[in-house]
Order: structure tokens, then sequence, then C-alpha cells
């Protein structure tokens, strides 16, 4: 018996911003940048980012994303000269997400290059993405929040959001989820992941499990990042990897269950949710194989119909179908501490 979890933006949602609010959130990470320039020297702008994190291995990596310690003086004016450019730009074209707005210019090919370049979007974002991932809430309200207002008071009301007042570094339910599965056998655990973000290694380094020839740290290596990852150079979109080639390490011959955390299922990721569970549905030998929705109540019934029509087009044939069905679905709170662990695990 082997688990399968299909993590989303939910999964990470007590420590980063859902997709929704992304473009709203830029805001706060423009008032960032402008802080950080009016410091006349790179020696400044260390000590003050210095001052504002708590985790020295989190500076490190968000110094090394930010368009500043560069011999020319313009990098940092430019970066933040587009990433206004990409506010005005998400709020004209309403698009849901930034992914959209990406996908958007990776389809219109020159077009789409033309409106705003493909390659700085996604640089811009991986900046951002390790942002957020850097600093806590309070960290960032406390530090942040008074400088901001000197500098564009129509933004400081967003350093006062209630939804990421709170937020945490590391999202809690990864080191949970890490210390309760750590006894059992970590190979029977495979962990698929939508997300950018690097929130499940970093709870990992903050148990001390994150290197060696732990089971963890296995674990962690098996990993796949579907769409890639803040902690590559050059972060990278679903549609243009080779998710046939990243899927082949995979073993789903014993896969019995499904865990579905944080994950809409949307449309426009459909093709690729279908090429996953076709791909476990041929390969596992388990006469079932139970799908686990960990999601809000009020949500349940819209994602479950959703994944209804990918088993349909895989089984092709009509959901619910005659007695050969192997899926089975249950529900689990998101209003949990940790994430769901199958009881036969």
């Amino acid at each position: 018996m082997s688990i399968v979890y299909l993590l989303g933006a939910g999964a990470s949602a007590n420590a980063l911003p859902l997709a929704a609010d992304i473009p709203s959130r830029l805001n706060v990470f423009l008032d960032f940048l402008i802080i950080l320039r009016s410091f006349n020297e790179d020696v400044l702008r260390r000590q003050f980012l210095q001052n504002t994190i708590e985790s020295q291995d989190s500076y490190n990596k968000l110094w090394s994303a930010l368009p500043f310690g560069s011999p020319s003086s313009s990098e940092a004016d430019d970066f933040i000269s587009d990433l206004e450019k990409l506010i005005r730009l998400l709020v004209q074209k309403k698009s849901k997400t930034i992914d959209t707005f990406a996908k958007e210019l990776w389809l219109r090919g020159e077009f789409g290059r033309s409106l705003f370049p493909y390659q700085r979007l996604k640089a811009i974002f991986r900046s951002y993405m390790i942002f957020e991932e850097s600093l806590s809430g309070s960290e960032i309200i406390t530090n942040l929040g008074n400088k901001a207002s000197s500098f564009r008071p129509e933004t400081s009301k967003l350093f006062k959001d209630e939804k990421f007042k709170n937020k945490d570094r590391i999202d809690q339910r990864y080191i949970n989820f890490l210390l309760d599965i750590a006894d059992g056998n970590l190979s029977k655990i495979q962990i698929l992941s939508w997300n950018y973000d690097e929130q499940i290694k970093e709870a990992a380094k903050s148990i001390s499990m994150h290197t060696g020839n732990t089971p963890i740290a296995t674990l962690l290596q098996r990993e796949i990042k579907i769409n890639g990852s803040i902690a590559q150079q050059e972060i990278g979109f679903s549609w243009e990897n080779n998710v046939v080639d990243a899927f082949q390490q995979c073993n789903f011959t014993d896969t019995k269950h499904i865990i579905i955390i944080g994950y809409s299922l949307p449309f426009s990721n459909r093709k690729i949710d279908q090429f996953i569970f076709k791909k476990i549905a041929s390969s596992s030998k388990e006469p079932n194989i139970v799908v686990t929705i960990q999601t809000l109540e009020d949500d349940f019934k819209i994602q479950r119909q959703a994944l209804e029509s990918i088993i349909e087009s895989i089984q092709n044939h009509p959901f619910p179908p005659e007695k050969g069905n192997r899926f089975r679905f249950n529900f689990q709170s998101a209003k949990s501490n940790s994430f769901f662990i199958p009881y036969d695990y």
C-alpha cells in the first residue's frame, strides 16, 4: 500500500497567499523594494534586511533574489518599474492569477512578449515568492508597514490585512506532517506538488530532517514539482515542462490512497491532472483507490465534481459507472493542524 499526496496552494495557505491574493500582495513587495532602494548603499540595505528577517538562511536566499548589489545602478530601478507595470496589467486585465497572465503571454508568442516580457515576469514572480516565504506576517507589518506608509500611503492598508497579519514563515502543518510520518515507511509516500514554494523543505530544515540519507531527506528528493520551484534559478510553469519525463521515476504500483490537499483541480490544469490520475489508475494493482479531498466543507462538492469529470475522461464512461469503478471519495476538513494520513499507513 502506498500513498500519493497531490498538493495545491491551499496546502501552504498559513504561510503564503493563495493565487487570487497575489496581485494585491505584489504591492507589498513593491513597497518593500522601494524601502530598500531608499537606502544609498547596499551595506545599509543588507543591514536593514538582516534586522527585518529572523532567519539567516531566509536573509541569504532573499538578498540573492533581489535586484540590488549589481554594478549597474539602474537594475533596481528597472526591476521596480517593471513590477509596477505588471501590477497595472494584472489590475487592468482582471486576471484571476499571475499564472493565467503568464500563460496568456506564452500562448501569444511575440505579441505577448511585447505586452510584457515573459522571462521578466518569471524573474519578478520568483523574487516575489521568495520574499513571501522569507518573512512572517509580523515581520512584514512591524518592520515594513510603518516605513511603507511614508512612501506610498495608498497601499499602507495592505500591511494591516487581517488575512496575512498572523501568517507564519513556515506553515506549521508541514512540520506536523513530517513529524507524524517520520516513523513510518516513507518509501510508500510520493508527493506531487503544483506549488512553487519550498515550504516542505523549509519545514524539514526547521526540525533538522533535511540532510543526509534520512528517510525524510530521501522523500523530499523524490518530490515532483509540476510547476518547478523557486529554488531553481529560473522558475518554470507546467506548460513549459515535460511532465511525462518527471513522472518516470514514480512507482504507483501499490497506490491505494490519493490525498488532495488545498488543490481545486482547475480546468486550466485538466490535461496534466488527467495524466496523473490515468498514470496512477493504470499502474496501481490495488482493487480500489481511495481519494481523500482535504478542503473546506463548502468547497468539497465542487472539487469532487471536478475530480469525477477527470475520472470519467480516463475511464471512458460516466461517473459513477457500473460496479467496476475503483475510485472512492472521502472528505477531510482543512481546518486541521496537519495533513490527513490514512489510518492504514
